[in-house]
């Protein structure tokens, strides 16, 4: 068989679902994967390990072959992926396998299945297909049976209600016949303690895995059945707190959060108290002693039933930005309710009754079913065209977009507080008026763009900056033909003597020499590109990347709000305001829509790319146009008043 993998540079994608998993699992699969490079003459040059990463989900897979991307347009150090098999890659059916496979190839990087690996490429593309169909129909299978296995533990009170106990709640395991035999509890740090069931003796403790980190828990035995049941002592008398201010009381829950961290009472996290989490205490209606399971779900593939299994269709809509599917409420009909007999009195009878009604009222509000609504795409939708890239100096925070006003008649630029968190210069509290500063930057930028002499100026001046490099090289050519041949040559003999001088000294040699290579080549391709060209040519290059530029700022005032902010990405490169003196810094640049496949290639050449590094958006600086903010009233006014 004819060897197409001997000296090819790999780096091995290892990856499991469960951080529990972790110990063995990519180790095992690492040593699988050196195995078979070994064996084919292969070069390892590094491991990308994912813990505790799902796979059935394509967007954290598509995040990671981004990084991957990314990695081998920066450093261009390997050649090829290699996973132990096509389920390491994803399990996201041969659609999704079929896309990483072809954005691989297209930066010139080769997929290989170290337990499956076929010579033949078209063969190869088939058979893969085929098993990353079946990958996915496991993952579907699995599925089905962990919502069958719930549902009936879950109806026939093997397991509780819910995965975590609440806050101030513990299970006690009982043997069949009733008898307690021990209760686990879950501390705030995420470990667990074995605790007596009747003086609460710690038996044993569960703590973290010294290798991962990660913490180990208590594992039920078959006969083993879990009752919920009132936990540590402090933890409940802040239950019993949170209700007696709600109900008694009559606070809020940001008003509780508050006098619970004045108190320095317990959080389930060992974290302060948000009204947030005081909310979701008061909202629990096991606290009444209402047990209610399949509720909520957030499945991708079946959900737990009472007849069975329900098998789930995920739409566009459907998914959260992360990827994993939304949690929704389910209809009444759909949810299995039992009372909780040991929690019925855990609340203090001066709130039992209210806390009472105030649960049923919940449950009565939820009981239609509840879906969220799309989360709308804010940069996209929002009114503002500058969100996201104005920046406020000091501090250089992001600016944001914010209305104000009874009927919203006022549109401001602001620093978000949260962004600002622990920077308490009162200077980043003012606002801007957002209609003023659109409009002084729009008028800037089109003015720039439209009357401006010297952008064209400048990109000719990139021009002829580029063909007299051109032209330096070309006076080299010879050199750099030698010095090609030469590279070349020393790398097939270092790739021929791989048994003799060994993997580590081949790849060092390898990793000294290809970079250089790339190099010299680029070079030789730059000296190829084109022609000489005349100053009339340049003065018309120059013409040709400078006019879709102008066209497009004429059309400022007709463009609508969306388009308009993506165009003013593309022309402004960096966009800050002082908020003490109200001077704003703005950078044009050339977009990189502007330059044409043949421009880019012949005229500008690796010049447009590596400037396309060193800013955030891309494209090359043209301008820095740096004027006074106007002195207007409205801005002073609206500043002191922040």
């Amino acid at each position: 068989m004819n060897n197409k993998l001997k000296g090819m540079r790999y780096i091995s994608m290892v990856r499991c679902s469960l951080p529990a998993q972790a110990d063995t699992s990519t180790d095992d699969q690492l040593a699988i994967n050196r195995r078979f490079g070994t064996k084919m003459g292969m070069l390892d040059v590094g491991v990308v390990r994912l813990d505790g990463l799902s796979a059935s989900n394509s967007v954290n897979i598509d995040r990671v072959i981004d990084q991957i991307i990314e990695r081998n347009r920066l450093d261009d150090d390997f050649d090829a992926l290699m996973v132990q098999d096509l389920s390491r890659l994803t399990r996201d059916g041969s659609d999704h396998t079929g896309s990483i496979r072809y954005r691989l190839a297209q930066i010139g990087v080769r997929v290989i299945d170290a337990s499956n690996y076929v010579e033949d490429p078209v063969a190869e593309a088939i058979i893969s297909a085929v098993r990353a169909s079946t990958a996915r129909e496991d993952v579907r299978n699995g599925a089905f049976d962990i919502a069958r296995g719930l549902a009936s533990a879950v109806q026939n009170r093997r397991k509780a209600y819910c995965a975590r106990p609440p806050f101030g709640v513990d299970r006690l395991y009982v043997s069949p016949d009733g008898e307690p035999l021990y209760r686990i509890r879950n501390l705030a740090n995420g470990t667990q303690v074995k605790l007596d069931p009747v003086n609460e003796k710690v038996l044993a403790r569960y703590g973290r895995n010294p290798k991962k980190g990660a913490p180990v828990h208590h594992i039920k035995q078959q006969l083993e059945w879990p009752v919920l049941i009132p936990g540590a002592r402090e933890a409940v008398e802040t239950v019993h707190q949170i209700y007696r201010m709600k109900f008694v009381v009559d606070w809020g829950a940001a008003r509780i959060a508050k006098k619970l961290n004045e108190l320095g009472r317990p959080s389930p996290t060992n974290r302060l108290w948000s009204p947030g989490s005081a909310l979701r205490i008061v909202n629990n209606p096991i606290y009444s002693g209402i047990a209610v399971a399949m509720r909520r779900s957030s499945s991708r593939f079946y959900r737990m039933g009472k007849e069975g299994p329900e098998p789930v269709e995920l739409g566009p809509n459907d998914r959260t930005a992360s990827g994993n599917p939304v949690s929704l409420i389910r209809p009444a009909d759909r949810w299995l309710r039992w009372e909780e007999d040991r929690l019925a009195k855990y609340l203090p009878e001066a709130v039992q009754q209210a806390a009472c009604r105030h649960h049923e009222r919940i449950l009565a509000d939820q009981a239609s079913g509840y879906k969220p609504k799309p989360r709308r795409d804010a940069a996209r939708e929002s009114d503002f065209l500058l969100s996201g890239l104005l920046c406020a100096e000091p501090g250089g925070y992001a600016m944001t977009g914010t209305i104000g006003g009874r009927e919203g008649q006022y549109r401001s630029y602001r620093v978000k507080p949260a962004a600002r968190r622990g920077d308490d210069r009162p200077v980043l509290r003012r606002r801007l008026p957002a209609d003023q500063i659109e409009r002084e930057v729009l008028g800037r930028v089109r003015a720039a763009v439209l009357s401006d002499p010297s952008l064209e100026q400048t990109v000719r001046k990139m021009i002829e900056a580029r063909h007299r490099d051109r032209r330096r090289k070309q006076d080299q050519r010879g050199e750099l033909l030698e010095q090609r041949d030469r590279l070349r040559r020393e790398i097939d003999m270092l790739v021929s003597r791989l048994d003799e001088l060994g993997a580590e000294v081949v790849k060092a040699g390898l990793l000294q020499r290809r970079p250089r290579l790339d190099e010299v080549e680029a070079s030789l391709a730059d000296c190829d590109a084109v022609a000489p060209m005349s100053k009339e040519q340049i003065r018309d290059a120059a013409r040709r990347l400078v006019e879709p530029i102008r066209s497009q700022a004429e059309l400022f005032e007709s463009i609508p709000p969306a388009q308009l902010r993506v165009l003013i990405r593309s022309l402004v490169g960096e966009l800050s305001v002082d908020l003490e003196t109200c001077e704003i810094s703005m950078t044009l640049r050339l977009p990189q829509w502007a330059v044409t496949r043949k421009e880019a290639m012949g005229l500008l050449g690796p010049l447009a790319y590596q400037s396309a590094k060193r800013t955030h958006h891309g494209g090359l600086v043209i301008a820095d146009l740096r004027q006074p903010w106007p002195d207007g009233p409205c801005c002073r006014r609206r500043g002191r008043a922040a």
